[in-house]
């Protein structure tokens, strides 16, 4: 493992090692450039400290994803049930502990140690595409790391799945989505799920590049 993989995994140990904190932007091996981007949050110790202020419904266990605030923002009322959505479950490291103090100290490990020691197992990956497939979630696919499985479904299949409710809003001249209360899983994935990403495309939004006259060019 390289070092710009363990300055970057450093962030994923961290939020894991919060309890249930979003993953800032963190990349560990052989993880896609859209998933990681994908898991841009808030640092883990003040997701984890968000998240311990929501109560989850019975049978039901918190994530790290939190209701998405925008301010200025319309409401639309609910997102279209029939919309098609991809999600992507981010899954919980192993030995996370062990792993940061690796990392602090400036040890490196291979892949293979990584697989078997750190990453998710197999069986913790079965678990959620078992439970992703028994509410009618399709195109599921495992990241080789298995720190992400993603899948595609309907709003409406998606709300049931995370027990959450999703919006639409008029922003910034722009007609998104966003989850307006937290996502959750049931008490029989605790421990394997961090957070679940893709219930919002605020990204969309984004602010349109200033228009100006051109700089003059430098003489010589």
């Amino acid at each position: 493992m390289r070092k710009a993989i363990w300055i970057l995994a450093v962030a994923v140990v961290t939020a894991s090692c919060s309890g249930h904190g979003s993953m800032t932007s963190g990349v560990v091996p052989s993880m896609s450039s859209s998933s990681a981007s994908a898991m841009t949050a808030g640092t883990g110790t003040e997701a984890s400290h968000m998240t311990s202020a929501i109560a989850a419904p019975s049978g039901w266990v918190t994530t790290g994803t939190l209701p998405l605030a925008l301010g200025g923002a319309a409401s639309l009322g609910a997102l279209a049930p029939s919309q098609t959505l991809t999600i992507r479950v981010g899954l919980q490291l192993n030995n996370a502990s062990q792993l940061k103090s690796l990392i602090a100290s400036g040890q490196t490990i291979s892949n293979a140690t990584f697989m078997a020691t750190y990453a998710p197992t197999a069986a913790q990956v079965s678990q959620v595409q078992s439970y992703l497939q028994s509410k009618g979630l399709t195109n599921i696919a495992v990241e080789p790391n298995n720190l992400v499985v993603s899948a595609t479904g309907t709003a409406s299949q998606v709300e049931t799945a995370f027990n959450t409710k999703l919006q639409s809003f008029a922003f910034a001249g722009h007609t998104i989505y966003a989850n307006t209360t937290a996502a959750f899983v049931p008490t029989s994935l605790s421990g394997i799920v961090v957070a679940v990403l893709g219930l919002n495309n605020a990204q969309v939004a984004s602010v349109s590049p200033h228009k100006g006259t051109p700089e003059a060019k430098p003489q010589p």
